[in-house]
């Protein structure tokens, strides 16, 4: 799951003209990796593949991944469907302290899962 992050943040701070580098070893896209998958609350699980992750896990790392490209806004479709109790509440809390640095537009079919006072209006 690094793997990904990393080439998430890679992307945002592409370096053509080093193709002779090994991208796997840039110590920022790695920083970055690492830090958008602490935010989305997966460091744990850095190390396990994506396609082992939960379904609530995967979306986490939609999450991460989006963060390791430094987005100012995030967007969301349908980001509750299939989840349980415990993993919505999960990501309810993650995207409310995601609201403090980012705009988030979430269009949700879960209307349980979206009360304004969750992730609405500070």
């Amino acid at each position: 799951m690094l793997e990904n992050c990393r080439l998430a943040a890679q992307a945002r701070a592409q370096k053509p003209w080093a193709w002779w580098r090994d991208a796997q070893r840039c110590k920022a896209s790695i920083a970055e990796a690492r830090n958008a998958a602490q935010r989305a609350g997966l460091e744990e699980l850095l190390d396990r593949y994506a396609g082992l992750l939960s379904h609530g896990q995967k979306r986490q790392l939609e999450i991460a991944l989006c963060l390791a490209r430094s987005p100012g806004c995030c967007c969301s479709m349908s980001r509750f469907a299939g989840m349980g109790a415990e993993e919505t509440e999960r990501m309810l809390n993650l995207l409310g302290e995601l609201k403090a640095d980012h705009a988030i537009l979430l269009v949700e079919h879960d209307m349980d899962a979206c009360s304004v006072s969750q992730i609405g209006s500070p």
